[in-house]
């Protein structure tokens, strides 16, 4: 599969504040999202925190200036 340039993944260390989201996914799911941190160096808090911006910013609700993850390390995928 070919790779392709991909948004900026946060640093393995973020220094934002977090909180617990439990929830449950679909196995296929889960086993493409350990794919995709084995291969990028990343963590799944932080892919799931990425996703999670992006598609609440695709549908009108960013966030708050101040709040991006711009300025972290570039990924391809």
């Amino acid at each position: 599969m070919e790779r392709v340039t991909g948004p900026e993944m946060p640093a393995r260390r973020s220094r934002w504040p977090r909180v617990q989201l439990n929830t449950r996914v679909r196995v296929e799911v889960e086993q493409l999202l350990q794919r995709f941190v084995n291969d990028n160096d990343t963590t799944v808090q932080n892919s799931v925190d990425l996703a999670l911006v992006e598609f609440l910013a695709a549908r009108g609700y960013p966030l708050p200036a101040g709040n991006s993850v711009a300025g972290h390390r570039g990924v391809t995928r």
